[in-house]
């Protein structure tokens, strides 16, 4: 009977030590408007390229990180990765994974990748072409599609949106 609680307590303890040595974590960091490593133009010509992640990871052994993971890198992994040159609707996360004494953390990047546009998709009425426009305090991408309404995409002022959330956080 005695033996067979002393398992039991150490089956107990193993799966515990276990669950605490092989566990990770994903926190969401930011969420931006628009990002880029590159050196983008106000009123050149973009095309929607699709979606894509990028990843920058940093490895640890024996509890000693070997580096760390660094958010630009995720971004041009994920620029790169997609032959794309601006990032719109941008979620940056952390994640940290243990395994025993090791593990790992790292960036990652997500979000909807333009290209700049060549000059026949500028000139072709069948591929939807964005231009990249500044106002006082905002960039828009707006649509160059000959539908009779232009309109914003991706960019929508962001700057509005940022001081409405700080005045709601700072009354509270």
């Amino acid at each position: 009977m005695r033996h067979a609680l002393i398992h039991r307590s150490f089956s107990l303890l193993a799966v515990f030590c276990a669950l605490v040595l092989l566990g990770g974590c994903t926190q969401r960091l930011a969420d931006l408007t628009v990002m880029s490593t590159r050196n983008v133009n106000i009123g050149e010509d973009y095309t929607r390229v699709g979606t894509c992640t990028g990843e920058d990871t940093k490895y640890i052994v024996l509890f000693l990180p070997l580096g760390t993971p660094n958010m630009e890198s995720a971004a041009e992994n994920c620029l790169s990765n997609s032959n794309g040159e601006l990032l719109t609707n941008v979620v940056i996360k952390n994640k940290t994974v243990n395994f025993g004494l090791g593990g790992s953390t790292s960036f990652i990047v997500e979000g909807t990748v333009f290209d700049r546009a060549t000059t026949s998709q500028v000139r072709n009425p069948d591929v939807e072409t964005f231009t990249l426009t500044k106002s006082e305090d905002d960039l828009k991408l707006v649509s160059n599609q000959n539908s009779g309404d232009m309109r914003s995409v991706e960019l929508t002022n962001w700057s509005d949106s940022h001081r409405e959330r700080s005045a709601s956080q700072s009354a509270r």
